[in-house]
């Protein structure tokens, strides 16, 4: 957040700058190459933290992983083109059209850095979105009744089950940490805790029920599915991309345009 702070006012000072400099045709003040610098620095600094994230969190989602990359690596050719356009300014006599290219320069660093944030800032809700959609259709697809006939391939999807759905809670709990309003805070823990605790009882139900001479496996699996696909399917419905993608865009670029 800090470093995102530190490049909207690094960006919104220049932006103010070159237009009045571009409007008269001036010559580089001392000051801005440190400026171009710091706002290179800080767009360089949130390239390596988005691809570390793409690396370290999501390289089990390759669609997600390979957006982000795609969004940093344009964002690197910013950087450089960027950099050429001052180090130009710097050493051009003619300076009309160096002032009109930098000023391209730096509405596209400020462009695509804004576009990766998106991703970035979507890419948690998006593994949400896609763990808990895989779990819905899991559950759909899940035939209670083989569980007498073939027990143990029926034990192992139940297992999968259980192990996705534990995934999502962490998930869930890890989002929790990063919304600021308190109710939906205690609102994402709670359900996190209970996808868990569904989750045990539904692999419960299945060790106890299966193999009994009176089993009463259909009733309880049913009840323990039910339970855990209530909290996933609050997962999905919060984690839908596009209303989340939608609110970054607009508070995101407010910040540094």
């Amino acid at each position: 957040q800090k470093i995102i702070e530190d490049l909207s006012e690094a960006i919104s000072g220049l932006v103010l700058l070159v237009v009045l400099l571009q409007e008269s045709n001036s010559a580089v003040p001392p000051s801005l190459p440190d400026q171009v610098s710091n706002v290179l620095t800080t767009s360089t600094s949130l390239v390596k933290i988005s691809t570390e994230l793409s690396n370290n969190n999501y390289k089990n989602f390759p669609e997600i992983r390979s957006e982000i990359l795609e969004a940093a690596s344009e964002v690197e050719n910013s950087i450089e083109i960027l950099g050429r356009a001052v180090k130009l300014l710097q050493t051009e006599t003619e300076r009309q059209k160096q002032w009109h290219d930098f000023s391209i320069g730096l509405r596209s660093i400020s462009a695509k850095t804004i576009r990766m944030l998106q991703i970035v800032y979507g890419a948690e809700l998006r593994r949400l979105y896609a763990v808990s959609e895989s779990i819905l259709d899991d559950l759909d697809g899940l035939d209670i009744k083989s569980g007498k006939e073939d027990p143990q391939t029926f034990v192992d999807k139940i297992s999968q089950i259980a192990s996705k759905a534990a995934t999502t809670s962490k998930y869930l709990e890890d989002h929790a940490t990063n919304q600021n309003i308190p109710t939906l805070k205690d609102e994402h823990v709670q359900t996190a805790k209970k996808i868990m605790e569904s989750a045990k009882a539904l692999v419960q139900s299945v060790n106890e029920e299966l193999g009994k001479e009176n089993s009463q496996l259909e009733g309880k699996v049913k009840e323990a599915i039910e339970n855990l696909r209530e909290g996933i399917s609050y997962v999905k419905e919060m984690s839908t991309p596009v209303s989340y993608t939608h609110l970054r865009a607009h508070e995101t670029g407010r910040n540094l345009v």
